[in-house]
């Protein structure tokens, strides 16, 4: 972020028109792949138009500045707290690669990307601005994403292997799982949630679980963006509808667990066997789950 402010100091006093090649010639230039169509692409089918990202995030900057800085000052003081808590539910993380904190041009707020060949943590300054607004704290979306990074260690899938929609279901259900494990009265928002999600009515609820159920092991990129991409289209589901039906999934299969070895759904011993399961349980237990959702989904998205 150094570059960014720096770029900031000096172009908030410019007309807007000589902005943006400034920030190219400040920014993307000296960080060419964070801003490749691989890091901040919203959906592999459509490519980046990058004038028109930087325009667009430079309109709003002025209105977001202010924050992005309260949380870059915050996240010096507070990213080792963060990550000694993560370390004392899951003793056994490791990670060797590399934690950025940048902007996005509103791609992000969290992702884990391949950067220069290293696999890398990215959260997105502007974009935690603008969906958390003042209120912007970033423990659950860094323990989210910190999860993502341990769960991948521990899967180990087979590398530029496309995800079948149960193993994408249940990588970010259960990253939302833990997150709110950890961040019991955190907002929605912060758990990567929206009030649209947690408004659908109960009876739509259980026909998107049958949905899943019926595509389990599609790893079509249509399928996958409908339910966990911002530019989903599917009718009656917001965007990233999946992040919530995973988390019930999750949810579901957190009661069982806890309940034959007599922990809670969110201690340590619960999350630790989750995030191990592997196939053939993980899609056995994922896709029961989905058939007890489908018929059992109450009004608030509980289980009756």
């Amino acid at each position: 972020m150094p570059e960014v402010w720096a770029f900031w100091d000096e172009a908030e006093h410019l007309e807007p028109a000589r902005r943006a090649p400034l920030f190219r010639q400040r920014v993307v230039e000296r960080h060419p792949t964070l801003f490749s169509d691989a890091v901040i692409g919203l959906d592999p089918t459509r490519p980046v138009v990058l004038d028109d990202r930087i325009e667009a995030f430079l309109s709003t900057l002025p209105q977001r500045a202010a924050i992005m800085r309260r949380l870059s000052r915050s996240i010096e003081q507070d990213l080792a707290r963060h990550q000694r808590s993560f370390l004392r539910l899951f003793p056994d993380f490791t990670w060797d690669g590399r934690t950025v904190f940048t902007v996005s041009l509103d791609a992000f707020d969290g992702a884990l990307r391949e950067v220069d060949g290293r696999m890398t943590l990215l959260f997105g300054l502007d974009k935690i601005a603008a969906l958390h607004g003042d209120a912007a704290d970033i423990a659950p979306l860094f323990h989210h994403e910190l999860f993502h990074v341990h769960h991948l260690a521990l899967l180990a899938p087979e590398p530029g292997a496309p995800p079948r929609l149960y193993q994408a279901l249940w990588f970010e259900g259960l990253a939302v799982h833990v997150a709110k494990s950890m961040h019991p009265h955190a907002a929605p928002v912060a758990l990567t949630l929206t009030d649209e999600m947690l408004r659908v009515p109960a009876a739509r609820q259980r026909e998107l679980f049958g949905e899943l159920l019926t595509h389990l092991d599609s790893s079509e990129p249509e399928v996958y963006r409908d339910f966990f991409r911002g530019s989903g289209s599917r009718p009656g589901a917001p965007p990233r509808m999946g992040y919530f039906l995973g988390l019930r999934v999750a949810e579901h299969v957190a009661r069982a667990t806890a309940r034959a070895t007599g922990q809670t759904p969110g201690s340590g011993t619960t999350l630790g066997k989750l995030a191990r399961l592997r196939d053939p349980e993980l899609r056995r237990a994922i896709a029961d789950a989905l058939a007890a959702l489908a018929e059992t989904t109450a009004s608030n998205g509980a289980t009756r």
